[in-house]
């Protein structure tokens, strides 16, 4: 067994030990040494190694995720794209499941916001973010349910409130209120 490895970035021939572990490559270990791993991360590197096909990509080939140490998803465009393709054939059924669990959720809850409510709701806190703070124009606001329709809320206003789409995305369907106390008292 050898005791060194190529790495397909830099081209140098180095220990074993310079790779990180990789149960799902035949060989055990990642393709890119640490240093080169490293370099990537800290966004210094102009290519990623994309977790699915395990090429070397440039940067510019994957999307951005603030979730990631390096900002940006671990598969390029291309794979995401195959792999979303491929849950679409495998399971054509879940988003018109999705779609009708939603639908059917939202007449539960006596319909769709209103315009005038949302727009009210912009106004009484200030048309800014209550999570980041951001203004609408920098961000696009969002109406987000305190006790999300799922766990049993209603759309009655005291359980709106408003957040931006990034920071309504990342509440998922968690609990939880963003309003200022001297707004939950008037709600």
């Amino acid at each position: 067994m050898s005791k060194a490895k190529v790495c397909i970035q830099c081209g140098k021939l180095k220990l074993l030990a310079c790779f990180w572990l990789n149960k799902s490559r035949a060989d055990g270990l990642h393709p890119i040494c640490e240093d080169c791993a490293l370099e990537n991360a800290r966004g210094r590197g102009s290519h990623k190694l994309c977790e699915g096909c395990y090429e070397l990509r440039p940067r510019g080939a994957f999307s951005k995720n603030i979730n990631e140490f390096d900002g940006l998803q671990r598969f390029c465009k291309t794979c995401q794209l195959d792999m979303k393709r491929s849950w679409n054939v495998k399971k054509p059924y879940k988003q018109r499941e999705y779609a009708e669990q939603r639908d059917a959720l939202i007449r539960e809850v006596g319909g769709k916001i209103a315009e005038e409510i949302r727009q009210g709701l912009f106004d009484r806190y200030g048309r800014k973010c209550l999570c980041c703070g951001r203004p609408e124009g920098a961000v696009t606001l969002s109406i987000d349910h305190i006790i999300p329709l799922n766990h049993g809320g209603t759309n009655d206003q005291e359980n709106l409130q408003v957040l931006c789409v990034g920071c309504n995305a990342f509440k998922r369907d968690k609990e939880h209120d963003y309003r200022p106390e001297a707004f939950r008292e008037l709600a």
